[in-house]
């Protein structure tokens, strides 16, 4: 049970928080199985610099798939937050504009 507690805070736990964290885990792990993505695998934060709030202003999107594997469909009118790396060949091809831009790069 709870293989993935150090000792050093599995001492400091009861036991049914040992066995919360045991079914927590399971549970993550299946669940990270069945959608083939990691949702451990960064601690960090994305980096708010680099992120952009675009709005699509071209019915000629589609759909992009981003750095995490993520397809995201760009129909006309919608907005959505990503990194400024997966959309600036849209920005600069006039497909999207980028919100707020004296927060952004």
């Amino acid at each position: 049970g709870a293989m993935g507690l150090p000792d050093a805070i599995r001492t400091n736990l009861a036991d049914a928080e040992v066995e919360f964290f045991s079914k927590y885990d399971s549970l993550l792990s299946s669940y990270c199985a069945k959608i083939n993505f990691d949702l451990t695998s960064s601690l960090a934060p994305p980096d708010h610099c680099y992120l952009v709030e675009i709005r699509v202003v071209s019915p000629d999107v589609g759909t992009i798939i981003t750095e995490d594997g993520s397809e995201i469909n760009l129909e006309m009118g919608t907005i959505h937050y990503l990194q400024y790396s997966e959309v600036e060949h849209l920005v600069r091809q006039g497909l999207v504009e980028m919100l707020n831009t004296e927060d952004n790069i």
